[in-house]
């Protein structure tokens, strides 16, 4: 039982002692996963709609180019059920493309609050796809490198086929989100 006190106990301190590494010259490297439900609605008002339940998984990596601003690139893996009237059917997509993080707090504080905007795209021989995505998040840090998020994602999905047998579409959503960052302090 003693041990188990003095486990929390330094737990504890040490926690209340750790201060982020989000300043200028160090490097973040992480990821996040999101899960949402949407309907989207056809761009030329052809079909119904689509309700779209979607995993996505995001790797990043970013550079502090100032205290509390990152940029970096992100990659983007997308698994989509769609369920429309008179089917089923299943979409993976690949995207990357470029992400800006502020955070709102000062450096020294053990939580911390973050704003964070992306724009990925994926060319393919089928569709086009484009990702545009603003984040607010509350990030925990563990120690001076470990950092774990929770997040509100909006996101705008734009789905363009290179074919007449598709329409295009747009998907709108809101979606909740866990993240995980190692924050690299500079040499």
């Amino acid at each position: 039982m003693k041990i188990i006190k003095l486990f929390f106990i330094s737990t504890i301190l040490f926690t209340l002692s750790a201060s982020s590494q989000i300043t200028k010259g160090n490097w973040m490297v992480g990821g996040n996963i999101t899960f949402s439900n949407s309907v989207s609605s056809p761009d030329d008002n052809s079909s119904s709609e689509v309700k779209l339940n979607s995993i996505d998984f995001s790797p990043n990596i970013g550079y502090f180019i100032i205290n509390k601003l990152s940029i970096g690139t992100l990659y983007q893996y997308i698994s989509t059920v769609s369920k429309y009237e008179g089917g089923k059917s299943e979409y993976k997509s690949s995207n990357i493309g470029p992400f800006v993080r502020y955070y709102l707090l000062n450096p020294e504080k053990t939580a911390n609050i973050f704003l964070e905007t992306s724009y990925n795209f994926s060319t393919m021989k089928e569709n086009n796809n484009t990702v545009f995505a603003s984040k607010l998040g509350a990030v925990y840090f563990l120690n001076s490198s470990v950092g774990f998020e929770l997040m509100l994602k909006y996101s705008i999905n734009k789905y363009k086929y290179n074919t007449d047998l598709i329409p295009n579409s747009t998907s709108k959503g809101l979606t909740v989100g866990l993240g995980f960052q190692i924050h690299l302090k500079k040499e």
